[in-house]
C-alpha cells in the first residue's frame, strides 16, 4: 500500500474528500473507529496517514446509490 500523510492527500490529485472532509471524518466518532479498522487512515507519531488503496476500497464496498 501506498501510505500518504494527511497534509498531502490534495497535492497527490485527490479531489475528494477535501481537506476539511477527512478533518471532520477524522474526529472522535464511530465512522473514525470504522476508518480505523478498515485500515483506511492510521495515527502515526501524531498525524494521520491515510492509505489510497483502502479508501477506495472501502467506499466501494460501503457506497449506496441514491435512490431517484
Amino acid at each position: 500500500m501506498n501510505p500518504i500523510p494527511l497534509s498531502m492527500w490534495e497535492s497527490q490529485g485527490n479531489v475528494w474528500p477535501t481537506i476539511n472532509s477527512w478533518y471532520n471524518m477524522l474526529r472522535p466518532n464511530n465512522l473514525r473507529d470504522e476508518l480505523i479498522e478498515a485500515g483506511v487512515v492510521r495515527f502515526v507519531n501524531g498525524r494521520w496517514v491515510i492509505f489510497p488503496d483502502a479508501w477506495q476500497l472501502y467506499v466501494k464496498e460501503n457506497h449506496r446509490p441514491r435512490a431517484a
